[in-house]
């Protein structure tokens, strides 16, 4: 098992831009282009030696990491909308029974927690699905903010707020309630997680579960969160179309 005492640096990895993926800094907002979406993102990370200079509103909020993603689609995606986490460099999760206990636990966790439609899969190269859990992005996200034409979007790194009674109907929505996506609305969507510290590469605050070192599961295989279409319930890789993906390689 690799012990980790320290708070360590991890890389993050901006995927599914036009240009090649990139290497991008925690705590930052950076701008970024594919042919799907145009807009920025932030991805925040709680330090324990100092604040940054964005994502400042971590230090009063009992939350590891939080997704902040705003924009415009340029073209409106085929199919729902799926946000969630994959492994990137492993094919399939072999899993002992003390291990697949675990596992069970936390899903189950995660699943009471989820107000979606949750989708996970240990892997199958056969068909080509990754090891992936998902749900559906309108249910998924904690906050969700449509911008008109011409108004001012919440800035990123900040507390994001969405109006709680909005909040509160739109995580109960039925698949076949989503509302419409548009492409002249901009969008601000965040997803945050007290359940998982990245500097520890470990899996935290599980009722039931003292930290869970997240190498026993998938040993250094980067962790990408993503967000995807899917049109007929396949989660294969050539049936989904991605647009946007954060992977974390373990410090």
């Amino acid at each position: 098992m690799v012990k980790m005492s320290k708070e360590q640096d991890v890389t993050i990895l901006l995927r599914n831009t036009l240009g090649s993926p990139s290497v991008i800094p925690a705590n930052r907002i950076v701008e970024f282009e594919n042919s799907l979406f145009v807009g920025k993102a932030c991805f925040c990370i709680r330090t324990r030696s100092s604040l940054p200079p964005v994502c400042e509103h971590f230090a009063k909020k009992n939350r590891n990491i939080e997704v902040q993603l705003q924009g415009r689609f340029k073209s409106v995606p085929k199919g729902r909308l799926y946000l969630g986490a994959e492994l990137t460099k492993l094919s399939t999760m072999k899993l002992g029974m003390i291990l697949k206990g675990i596992g069970t636990i936390l899903l189950g966790t995660i699943r009471r927690l989820s107000h979606g439609e949750v989708h996970y899969d240990w892997g199958d190269p056969s068909v080509g699905t990754r090891p992936h859990l998902v749900s559906t992005l309108w249910n998924m996200v904690d906050n969700f903010i449509v911008t008109e034409p011409g108004d001012e979007p919440p800035p990123l790194g900040t507390e994001i707020n969405e109006d709680n009674t909005e909040r509160k109907r739109r995580k109960r929505l039925r698949p076949e309630k989503y509302p419409a996506l548009r492409t002249d609305a901009t969008y601000t969507f965040t997803f945050q997680s007290m359940y998982i510290d990245v500097q520890k590469w470990s899996a935290v605050n599980f009722p039931g579960l003292k930290r869970v070192d997240l190498h026993r599961f998938w040993k250094d295989s980067p962790l990408n969160f993503v967000l995807y279409a899917v049109e007929e319930g396949d989660h294969s890789l050539s049936s989904r179309t991605d647009i946007l993906g954060f992977e974390i390689s373990p410090p």
